[in-house]
């Protein structure tokens, strides 16, 4: 993918990415080490993940289940770590506009 587009095209993706991954992303390594998440953090935001994940099988708007995941991924973040969070996410991006796919594959 970096050699379809350049430096700016490149980090905007990954901005993009963040975003729709909501709270997920921060069960990313990359996104977890640039926000600062602890260990303890981890665990946290693993129980707060799948306790949405049983709360919303097969019901409700991806949409909304990525955003109640990112609130609760704030809810266990630092003032810090929550600033450098939404520096990673940029802009905000209609992502009504893209199909997401679970688990990120191809089909």
């Amino acid at each position: 993918m970096a050699g379809l587009v350049d430096a700016k095209q490149l980090a905007r993706l990954k901005q993009i990415r963040v975003q729709a991954l909501g709270g997920a992303a921060l069960m990313d390594e990359v996104v977890a080490k640039e926000v600062g998440i602890t260990d303890d953090q981890v665990g946290k935001l693993q129980t707060a993940m799948q306790g949405l994940r049983g709360q919303g099988q097969g019901q409700g708007n991806p949409g909304e289940m990525r955003q109640k995941a990112y609130e609760a991924a704030l809810g266990i973040l630092t003032p810090e770590q929550k600033t450098k969070l939404e520096a990673l996410r940029g802009p905000a991006f209609d992502l009504s506009k893209i199909q997401l796919r679970a688990g990120g594959g191809r089909g």
